[in-house]
């Protein structure tokens, strides 16, 4: 193996890709390409992808099979390729050929001409073939005429693998004329040459836009447009991700006929982080989205708002290729402004920057779209779209949680900041700012425009995709007020068919007006349940110039009322204004008002001051992060409350102390939870559900009798858990065997439950309390508890066929059973056998002698009778 022939890194890459935990078998391209091999008007293939779309990882593949100086069987006869009904052909070119491997990406900075370059590789050409054939002599000054001579002399012919082919057309280390060379140089190393049996080359950019005018026609080439082929090995299907729960980020890739296409490289790292998040800064060529749309060419900008909100456009678009630039730099030519756009999208979807399908464009995936809302606070004229993108997540909460006063401010802040005079503003333009006010929403609900509902045509309906979440109808006014938007939706009913399409949560009313004149916006929010009993009513900002002559009710904010109640501390709390709607469920759940006077006693100025309660400065906020009901005694605490709390997104500790009823399913909507307290009467059973708190790190459910059931298998989801204590809760059946995989587990407290068998080895245990149980310690035990028997087999038996082991019949835990243990089990289960044969001894000898005496009474009563009969 050298450098050029039979590539030793490409091999070792290969080896490095099928030890990789998330290796997706891609060989059947080798079946497609051996049919390829010798087919003069075929044989040579050019792949044109974006960047980190696998295709290095086929060269690697295609050098590993192909390769005389590689040993190969072993590893491709457990891979696809070697299976099914072209296994003869398969077998006919493995290890067949030597392979020629060209990376032009790799080093340029060290070369100032092609020249220098191409002598290089020449070089290292000779050097491997005078190394593989000792004595043999490779004189000539360029590459191809040393192919040419080889397979003049020897008939031998190459695999051809060009990894990069358009580096040197983007690198600026070389001159317009020596890329031209360059291209001649490719055109010279394939067309029409028999050293060639098959070549496969790959790239980004397409060679030219018609291929039967360019210099290297001789290449069939698939891109990004045209790929009806190959396009299966070149990132990640749809059904090779489908159990990945990746789609929504990194999927949107469409083929020819529609099937996604995922980028691998994102799936990966995502995989191998566990973690999803934007992986695109690793592929490049950012800065050139960034150049694209500060062109603004015929409405750039305008096409690229609508593709960040999820729109499609129509375009009929052409392949670009390298040529075409060339020709353009050399000859100075200028391209029209009707070919200028197509252009521009065409270089989007070459780059991977778009898709194209159907005749439309479209952002892939959330991962792209995440960067082209970046771009937008790079461009002057669009900053204020990526603001309000940015303050989206916050909009839906402050409107989940009926706060206009911070709906209003948020809009101000960062629409009305930017609005000079003579700027057009109308009922159009509201809407898209609206659109991008809530852009986020999309992640938990469809969000339909101009929807025909009722008796008219609302503005905006959020419906939830959880259907058990509030649905939000939001209506418009220019130059008008809040209260009229109101007004319109009731008049219109826009909410009357919800219940019947199985919507079952809180419907929240939303009007928002814009003066025009003041530049300011009033907002009203009224919040109903499913069967439009009106729960939340007169929640309205309204700014300095619109509240002269409006009545101030408890739940109305004004700047300029006299019966403010809430110190500036509370409304800069918006916490404190979501911990009121907790408070409101504990009332919808059964009228229970005793919650809300025990935090009215405490007489207090926020809701950070309440017992039990803390608050912290997060982003110039106060945020609420530990909350402790005590004395819930009454069923109060249920999935309403927890949908309530789930709006608190810094609430990282949580107790609940005497409540009563079941334990709510929901409880995965408290993903920040690190520290969760729970005692209840009824408590019921642990839910699966606890498994989704990945944060937590104290899991308590201390003195919750009532505990049905086992331990759930989930909880040892909770990689972060440090303390679980589960005293007093009469829990029946085994601890989950995969309990030894709790690395950070230091604090296990199980005392007085119904739990029986052995503790698994947790590696990291430094306190453990397991009395009152009918547990037992292994051997092996880091951490014994005092007081509790060593397991003997029995007790190993037993839990193995309770508590999950992947090994049910197994005798042992880790070859645990200690020798004594087990002789005394042998010994302990003889000497039952022994007593039980005395019994039994005992129990014949006393049955056969009442058995005598009975035979003989009866003989004697007999005798008698007889003597009696005589006489």
């Amino acid at each position: 193996m050298g450098f050029i022939i039979d590539n030793k890194n490409m091999y070792g890459k290969f080896k490095g890709l099928l030890n990789q935990d998330f290796f997706v078998d891609k060989s059947n391209i080798i079946n497609d390409f051996n049919k390829l091999i010798g087919k003069d008007s075929r044989k040579n293939v050019c792949i044109t992808k974006p960047r980190r779309f696998g295709k290095t990882s086929i060269a690697a593949l295609l050098t590993t099979y192909y390769s005389k100086g590689i040993d190969s069987k072993e590893i491709f006869d457990k891979l696809k390729v070697s299976k099914g009904k072209k296994i003869k052909q398969y077998r006919e070119f493995q290890g067949k050929y030597h392979t020629l491997y060209f990376d032009f990406s790799s080093e340029l900075y060290k070369y100032n001409t092609l020249k220098a370059l191409l002598d290089d590789i020449n070089k290292m050409f000779k050097e491997d073939y005078e190394k593989l054939y000792p004595g043999t002599e490779v004189s000539c000054d360029s590459i191809v005429k040393n192919l040419e001579k080889i397979y003049d002399e020897t008939g031998e012919s190459f695999i051809i693998i060009i990894d990069e082919w358009d580096s040197i057309i983007f690198s600026n280390n070389f001159t317009p004329d020596e890329k031209v060379q360059y291209l001649g140089f490719l055109n010279s190393l394939i067309k029409d040459q028999g050293y060639s049996s098959f070549v496969y080359m790959t790239g980004i950019l397409p060679i030219a836009k018609e291929l039967s005018q360019s210099t290297l026609n001789c290449f069939v080439e698939y891109s990004m447009l045209n790929d009806k082929k190959y396009y299966q090995y070149f990132g990640f299907t749809e059904q090779e991700v489908r159990d990945l729960y990746l789609e929504n980020w990194y999927n949107g890739y469409k083929a020819y006929n529609g099937e996604k296409i995922f980028n691998p490289w994102s799936l990966y790292h995502a995989l191998e982080n566990d973690k999803i998040k934007n992986y695109w800064n690793d592929t490049g060529r950012f800065d050139e989205l960034v150049n694209i749309i500060n062109f603004n060419i015929l409405g750039v900008k305008k096409d690229i708002l609508k593709l960040i909100k999820g729109k499609k456009i129509k375009i009929e678009l052409e392949k670009f290729g390298a040529e075409n630039i060339l020709d353009e730099i050399i000859n100075d030519k200028e391209t029209s402004k009707n070919d200028m756009k197509t252009e521009l999208y065409s270089k989007m979807v070459t780059f991977g920057f778009l898709t194209y399908y159907d005749g439309n464009i479209s952002i892939p995936n959330k991962e792209l779209e995440e960067k082209f809302v970046k771009v937008l606070n790079r461009n002057d004229d669009l900053k204020y779209y990526y603001n309000m993108i940015n303050n989206s997540e916050k909009m839906l909460n402050m409107t989940l949680n009926n706060n206009p006063k911070k709906i209003c401010k948020i809009l101000e802040k960062s629409h009305m900041a930017i609005i000079r005079p003579g700027d057009k503003i109308d009922h159009g333009n509201l809407k898209r700012v609206i659109e991008f006010a809530y852009f986020n929403a999309r992640i938990h609900y469809i969000v339909n425009e101009e929807v025909s509902e009722g008796k008219g045509i609302s503005d905006f309906i959020f419906y939830p995709k959880n259907k058990r979440q509030k649905v939000i109808i939001i209506e418009l006014k220019v130059n008008g007020s809040a209260k009229e938007a109101i007004k319109q939706i009731h008049q219109k009913k826009y909410y009357n068919d919800l219940k019947n399409r199985g919507y079952t949560g809180n419907i929240l009313l939303v009007g928002i007006n814009l003066n025009k004149k003041q530049k300011s916006y009033s907002c009203k929010i009224e919040e109903y349940d499913n069967e439009l009993k009106i729960l939340i009513s007169d929640n309205e900002y309204l700014p300095n110039s619109e509240n002269k002559k409006q009545l101030i009710s408890d739940n109305e904010y004004s700047p300029n009322s006299k019966n403010k109640r809430k110190t500036d501390q509370e409304s800069d709390a918006d916490d404190c204004l979501f911990f009121e709607n907790v408070i409101n469920t504990f009332v919808r759940n059964g009228n229970i008002n005793l919650v809300k006077e025990e935090f009215d006693k405490q007489n207090v100025n926020s809701c950070c001051e309440y017992e039990g309660f803390s608050c912290e400065i997060i982003n110039n906020e106060f945020h609420l992060t530990k909350i402790k009901f005590n004395n819930l005694h009454y069923e109060a605490f249920k999935e309403a409350t927890v949908t309530e709390l789930s709006n608190l997104i810094y609430l990282n500790s949580l107790e609940v102390i005497d409540s009563e009823g079941s334990f709510p399913r929901n409880i995965a909507e408290l993903v920040s939870l690190k520290y969760f307290k729970y005692k209840a009467y009824k408590f019921g059973k642990i839910p699966n559900e606890i498994g989704t708190l990945v944060n937590l790190e104290v899991l308590d459910f201390s003195d919750s009798n009532r505990l049905d059931e086992a331990i759930p298998q989930s909880i040892c989801n909770l990689k972060q858990l440090k303390t679980i204590k589960l005293r007093n809760c009469y829990i029946e059946g085994t601890i989950p065997y995969c309990f030894k995989d709790m690395e950070k587990l230091e604090t296990l407290d199980l005392y007085n439950n119904l739990l029986y068998g052995y503790v698994p080895l947790i590696s990291n245990i430094k306190s453990c309390n397991y009395e009152l149980t009918d547990l037992c310690n292994l051997n092996s035990s880091i951490y014994k508890s005092d007081k509790i028997n060593n397991c003997d087999q029995r007790y190993i038996e037993r839990t193995n066929r309770n508590n999950g082991i992947p090994n049910p019949n197994s005798t042992e835990f880790d070859n645990e059973i200690d020798k004594t243990v087990k002789g005394l089990y042998f010994i302990n289960d003889h000497i039952q056998y022994f007593i039980i044969f005395v019994y039994a001894l005992v129990i014949s000898v006393i049955l056969c002698t009442l058995i005598g005496f009975l035979i003989v009474y009866i003989k004697r009563r007999r005798n008698l009778n007889k003597y009696r009969t005589v006489a």
